[in-house]
């Protein structure tokens, strides 16, 4: 009891808790793009197969793959082609909540603009244009219509974010600390709190102690309309007969009722943890927004002044303007940094050419991939675990 007063205390409230040894991937980013318009930016990449990490990076922002674990895993579990699609984990609650914990977050431009619980919405932005910061941010109930907001060019804001922690079973498994799974999977959510909830259906409720794995499969959906595959996860409980099953889960109950109160302030531990998503420091928002919402990065261009280009279409339709709007149009330009290649010349004597240049480089700005020989592809949030693409403010 004392340590744990004096580690609140040091902490300023929060409870000591169990490490986060790495994270369980199925994707990450790809090899940075140059834009039309000179912007850098990463793509997610989506595999068919696990990849253990631990918690560093390397120079380039990846998450280290851990070497060793990895090669006993793959060659105790692996697939023919050498890779993982199958991993053996336990858990350290009976609770479906504790261990799967889920949000709808609204990140762009490298930030988290908002999450919610489905009870209350906490804004860190406003969700009308500009999009400026709120300090400190707005808290209010959620309302369903919420969930169908979209930014300036029509993306829904919000999308589902989930978290999955677990240990990894391994031929030398390190229990004193979680692995977390992230994902935006909508499918890969809904079968992996099901599975949750039909195994303590088979077990009395047990889940702790219990032979569970992660499964990456296959899984055939339609995407606007095209057959597509796409890659889901679930969770399945292993065992020669549910008779074997339900006796390991009738023993491990056996064995906590010795120890209840120790179990309890594990469990209590494990909430700690499980940092719901949105929850995460600026920094580690910066990777999920790179991964989960990418964005074109290294112009210099903030989104929430490429939001103004629905008011710059107000002005580029005027054609000439006089007084106060060429005024503000001109100040606007300025600080939006496309006044470059574009003020060189005299503004005031425009064509409607110099207002096509400018709207042209607002259009490579915001849509990067979208090039002649390239069109752009924003994958659905059912098309794999990343979701749809870039979510500008």
């Amino acid at each position: 009891m004392g340590n744990e007063l004096i580690a609140k205390i040091v902490g300023r409230g929060k409870l000591s808790s169990v490490v986060e040894l790495g994270k369980i991937k199925i994707g990450g980013l790809g090899e940075a793009r140059t834009s039309r318009a000179n912007t850098t930016y990463r793509m997610p990449q989506k595999h068919d197969y696990f990849t253990i990490t631990g918690m560093s990076r390397d120079a380039n922002g990846n998450l280290i793959e851990d070497t060793a674990l990895m090669k006993s895993l793959i060659e105790d579990y692996g697939d023919l082609d050498g890779r993982l699609r199958n991993l053996p984990i336990r858990v350290m609650s009976d609770i479906p909540d504790e261990i799967l914990v889920s949000r709808l977050c609204w990140y762009g431009n490298r930030s988290l603009g908002a999450t919610s619980d489905g009870q209350q919405v906490t804004w860190f932005r406003d969700p009308v244009q500009p999009y400026p910061e709120l300090k400190p941010p707005r808290v209010e109930p959620w309302r369903d219509e919420m969930l169908d907001l979209t930014n300036h060019k029509g993306e829904k804001i919000f999308k589902l974010h989930f978290i999955f922690a677990c240990s990894i079973a391994s031929r030398e498994a390190r229990f004193g600390g979680i692995y977390k799974f992230r994902s935006t999977s909508m499918i890969s959510f809904r079968q992996m709190l099901a599975g949750l909830h039909d195994i303590r259906n088979l077990t009395g409720g047990v889940l702790i102690g219990m032979p569970l794995w992660m499964v990456l499969r296959p899984m055939q959906v339609e995407v606007e309309g095209k057959p597509t595959t796409v890659q889901v996860v679930h969770l399945e409980l292993r065992g020669s007969d549910i008779q074997e099953i339900q006796q390991l889960a009738l023993k491990n109950q056996q064995l906590r009722v010795g120890f209840k109160q120790s179990m309890d302030a594990i469990q209590q531990e494990y909430r700690t943890v499980l940092a719901e998503p949105g929850a995460e420091g600026p920094g580690e928002a910066e990777f999920i927004a790179d991964e989960f919402a990418p964005e074109p990065q290294g112009s210099g261009h903030d989104y929430w002044k490429l939001a103004s280009a629905a008011w710059f279409q107000v002005v580029y339709s005027a054609r000439k303007l006089t007084g106060p709007p060429k005024e503000a149009f001109a100040v606007w330009l300025k600080a939006s940094g496309f006044d470059g290649p574009f003020l060189a010349n005299n503004h005031d004597q425009w064509t409607e050419n110099d207002y096509v240049g400018v709207m042209a480089a607002i259009d490579a700005e915001a849509n990067p991939s979208a090039t002649p020989s390239e069109p752009k592809v924003e994958p659905s949030s059912e098309a794999g675990e990343t979701g749809p693409g870039p979510i500008p403010f």
